[in-house]
């Protein structure tokens, strides 16, 4: 019975210690605009990400393009 808890308990820790490192291909926070916004998005993108200590992407595409990531995105695809 240990031997299997410690098998259990070993599994979880590489588990656990593992989401972060794929966690880290992605940023905190993302947010889609278009390119009249994205210039202004920036500089406050940047100021939050440095006073939260959080990654933000500002990603700049078109706004149609937006529209229809929105409709197709599911969890987990789509912008904060």
């Amino acid at each position: 019975m240990k031997r299997w808890f410690s098998a259990l308990a070993a599994g979880a820790l590489v588990a656990v210690f593992s989401l972060p490192a794929a966690a880290q291909d992605r940023p905190d926070l993302l947010i889609w605009a278009d390119n009249t916004r994205t210039p202004a998005l920036q500089p406050i993108a940047e100021r939050f990400s440095e006073e939260n200590g959080l990654t933000v992407e500002v990603q700049e595409i078109g706004m149609g393009d937006i529209r229809a990531n929105l409709v197709r995105g599911g969890a987990g695809q789509a912008t904060d």
